[in-house]
């Protein structure tokens, strides 16, 4: 995912609690899927992609704004998409049996 502008950020243990932060938890807990990350004593990892990197810098070593960020894959340079409703995404995933949940927080629930 890197070559695609992605990297992993971090993850406050409240935005990858289903329960207590998403409100999710009864939907979560009726697929069978703990609600809470490991970090917070569950079972679950919990990753954030966000598609720009907040380290980034140009030749002069001055921090490239994630608004004019690109990167390139072959012989092509694309933008990072990096807006208010799709630019980071938080995945949960089980370490147990289950599935896993993922949310778009900016796109799906608002926050």
């Amino acid at each position: 995912m890197t070559d695609w502008g992605y990297t992993e950020g971090f993850v406050s243990y409240m935005l990858c609690d289903f329960k207590l932060y998403w409100k999710i938890g009864t939907a979560c807990e009726a697929l069978g899927l703990k609600t809470a990350p490991k970090m917070n004593g569950g079972d679950s990892t919990c990753y954030k992609l966000q598609h720009y990197d907040p380290n980034k810098k140009d030749e002069g070593g001055s921090l490239i704004p994630n608004s004019r960020q690109t990167y390139r894959v072959g012989d092509k340079e694309y933008r990072v998409r990096f807006d208010s409703l799709a630019h980071t995404y938080k995945l949960t995933v089980p370490s147990g049996d289950g599935g896993s949940a993922g949310a778009s927080s900016q796109s799906c629930w608002w926050r």
